[in-house]
């Protein structure tokens, strides 16, 4: 490799990815490398150390910490204690809240006001868990207080968005369209060398999100709104619900290098990740239908109908009408999605291991069939329909809107890696597939509303009302949880 100083057409490999690659192995070769082949090595490291390229130091979140890193391991090489001092201060920057990097609601950005935890935000967390543990009990560790918003990154991000050892899919981003990136198991490796870090904060906490990650069965109840990234997380028993919308603060997923080229049904918001055991979407990138995100209000539409939409790729902030809360364990999320003739004022409601959504005041100006999809995952078994509900993999879902009807297909589907990122090969994968979905014809009837819960319970709420105006629910306890379209406001009372 380095006789040949192979090039990348895209940058990040030249600065970053080879020289890091190259750097670890060094590391580990030193005391046997020809001084010839040392010196290529360090050349090459150079391209992404702060010694020579002056563009390190202005990059950000997790291109800034590869940067630093490879700027860490150039000094350790060349016996630089001042490049060293020089590296660990910068990655000291980022341990921040920044317009890139750690958000003050514990969410992740990067490329913007782009909402990316379990992507660029993993990496970050993996490389800086490593940093930290290889600098304990050394004048170099960082202050506390960066720690500490390191562990919100940790621990009010990432711990919500995981269900075993699995990431919900809206949070990491292109990174989806990559095999394996759903698993978190390399996340958990690196994590847990923070607990040999005697002065890492919330070390006990830490502990806990680990033993979960790694099969621990305990229940976990947890509910969090993050206003920076707009999004709902809730455990409860047993079950994990994500809720992503999208405001006039942040940008949509990301479409990059060819990867995430299908993802427009998700460049407007509204869409859900639902788990019960955690890999109900692992891998499922190759025969997923993205004309179906879970969540979404949509047109039936064929890939390259979803390729004709070129315009949700332009890094603009979208006109969007959104909020959302939590109090007590309870949260709920809202928006007005518009996109392409659709228009849609959608919200979701969670509470004691439930979720309810609401659709109103939808309509299409293109005319034609739309279809909201409550969910589609792997397939696990078959579906039983009693009691004016459908149960499947242990989940139960009911509509909650009698003008309304289920439909499901289990289904056998063939398609490649390669439909949603061009650097994935293009071998048929099969599998089986469970699509829930409600038919909408806006010329008829404008609405919709269902609830998901664990199989053995029920909804657990009464619908108040879903127009729009107002979108309701009153819990059995009496609490109301609502959303004020007129008044612009939502509430939890």
């Amino acid at each position: 490799w380095l006789e040949n100083d192979f090039q990348n057409p895209g940058w990040w490999h030249n600065e970053i990815g080879t020289p890091r690659n190259i750097a670890d192995l060094v590391l580990m070769m030193r005391d046997v490398l020809p001084d010839p082949l040392l010196h290529k090595a360090l050349e090459i490291m150079a391209r992404g150390s702060m010694k020579t390229n002056e563009r390190v130091e202005s990059w950000t979140g997790a291109n800034l910490v590869w940067g630093g890193s490879i700027t860490l391991r150039h000094a350790l090489l060349t016996g630089d204690t001042g490049l060293l001092v020089r590296a660990v201060a910068r990655i000291g920057r980022e341990l921040d809240y920044l317009p890139e990097g750690i958000q003050p609601d514990g969410s992740f950005f990067q490329h913007g006001a782009r909402f990316y935890s379990g992507g660029y935000g993993r990496s970050f967390a993996c490389d800086l868990a490593l940093l930290i543990w290889a600098l304990k009990d050394t004048e170099f560790q960082f202050p506390r207080a960066g720690l500490e918003i390191f562990m919100s990154h940790i621990l009010d991000g990432l711990q919500h968005m995981t269900q075993g050892h699995f990431l919900d899919y809206a949070c990491v981003g292109r990174e989806f369209t990559r095999k394996g990136m759903l698993d978190a198991t390399g996340l958990g490796k690196h994590l847990a060398l923070l607990l040999e870090v005697p002065q890492i904060p919330r070390h006990e906490e830490l502990a806990g999100y680990l033993h979960r990650m790694s099969g621990g069965n305990e229940e976990w109840k947890a509910t969090r709104f993050y206003p920076h990234a707009m999004l709902v997380t809730h455990h409860g028993r047993g079950l994990y619900f994500g809720i992503k919308c999208l405001s006039d603060r942040i940008l949509c997923p990301e479409s990059c290098n060819h990867e995430g080229d299908l993802f427009y049904n998700m460049s407007y918001g509204g869409h859900t990740c639902i788990m019960r055991k955690g890999d109900e979407y692992a891998d499922i990138c190759p025969i997923w239908d993205y004309a179906a995100i879970p969540g979404t209000t949509a047109r039936p539409q064929t890939d390259d109908q979803l390729l004709a939409h070129p315009e949700w790729k332009m890094n603009t902030l979208p006109s969007s009408i959104s909020g959302g809360m939590e109090k007590d364990g309870l949260a709920l999320i809202y928006e007005k999605a518009e996109h392409d003739g659709i228009s849609a004022k959608i919200s979701f409601f969670v509470f004691d291991g439930r979720m309810v959504a609401l659709g109103a005041d939808i309509t299409d100006e293109k005319g034609g069939m739309l279809q909201t999809t409550v969910n589609q995952c792997w397939a696990r078994g078959e579906v039983i329909e009693k009691e004016g509900a459908l149960f499947h993999d242990g989940i139960a879902y009911y509509n909650l809107d009698p003008d309304t009807t289920f439909q499901y297909t289990l289904k056998t589907v063939t398609g490649s890696w390669h439909r949603n990122n061009f650097g994935e090969p293009d071998d048929p994968v099969t599998g089986e597939v469970f699509t829930l979905t409600i038919p909408c014809d806006p010329s008829r009837h404008s609405a919709y509303a269902y609830a998901v819960c664990p199989e053995g319970t029920r909804p657990g709420c009464q619908m108040l009302s879903n127009d729009g105006k107002m979108q309701a629910i009153r819990l059995e306890d009496g609490t109301v949880m609502g959303v004020d379209y007129e008044k612009g406001e939502c509430y939890i009372r």
